[in-house]
């Protein structure tokens, strides 16, 4: 079972926290009782619940500013931890995977309505060093040249598995495999090189148009990386297809797509 908590965020909209019940039994009372009006309001009201890649966070809060209906809640992880939310039956309405993967996964289970699936935008890898670095990185091979390189955990993360995909083509994946530092999502990453805790890192294009903390030295090869997609699809579970579907409908609008686009995204 999982439990709910709208918590806000800087722009004091509700966010959906979503935590496993052994964690709540072991939560301070004294919270958990401050917590529990929220969560029981929350409950009450029948609006949207976005689950997203964190590395559609920016722009995604943008697109919801602008939305004319009613606005929904965003909650933001890791494409595989979002995923093993809805798996646990978290009250999502519409996941943004940052692949295809994922999505295809959970709509073999059906657990995702495949007719609602619609690709919104699509993005690149590119390798980062900090804002200040005097490190000139042109290609693959020139990360032999690290020490430290901040990678999403190619395990189970969709930039990791790009990166090690891009990386094995490149055939260096095995001498550079102990030099990365895999983390538990794309924006660690991006933080790692930005308080220069790596030499550089492997990140998304829209990660590296959200920061003046480092710069990019080069782009991944798309051929190597493989396509990288972000899909929306309704819950299956969701009580608010129509609702749902609507919020879908708008992410692939002109507006949205331009925010996307403004915000280090490619169009689908």
């Amino acid at each position: 079972m999982l439990t709910k908590f709208p918590l806000m965020n800087k722009e004091g909209r509700k966010v959906g926290i979503f935590l496993n019940s052994p964690f709540i039994g072991s939560f301070p009372a004294f919270l958990l009782s401050s917590f529990l009006p929220l969560l029981f309001l929350a409950e009450a009201k029948a609006d949207l619940t976005i689950g997203a890649a964190i590395s559609m966070g920016n722009a995604l809060e943008e697109i919801v500013e602008a939305y004319p209906g009613e606005k929904p809640r965003l909650t933001f992880s890791g494409t595989n931890v979002i995923a093993r939310q809805i798996e646990e039956g978290a009250p999502i309405d519409v996941f943004i995977s940052a692949d295809t993967a994922t999505l295809t996964a959970l709509a073999k289970k059906k657990l995702i309505s495949s007719s609602s699936i619609r690709t919104i935008a699509s993005n690149e890898l590119v390798v980062v060093v900090p804002a200040a670095s005097k490190t000139s990185l042109k290609s693959a091979r020139d990360l032999l040249s690290l020490k430290r390189i901040a990678i999403a955990d190619p395990t189970s993360v969709p930039a990791g598995i790009y990166a090690k995909k891009w990386l094995t083509a490149e055939n260096i994946w095995p001498k550079l495999q102990r030099k990365t530092i895999p983390l538990q999502n794309v924006r660690a990453a991006l933080i790692a090189a930005e308080t220069s805790n790596a030499d550089a890192a492997i990140v998304y294009r829209s990660d590296a148009a959200s920061s003046d903390k480092v710069k990019i030295a080069f782009t991944a090869p798309a051929e190597k990386t493989g396509s990288i997609e972000y899909p929306a699809a309704i819950v299956s579970a969701s009580k608010n297809h129509k609702e749902a579907a609507l919020f879908i409908e708008f992410l692939t609008s002109e507006t949205a797509t331009a925010i996307l686009l403004k915000h280090g995204f490619a169009a689908p």
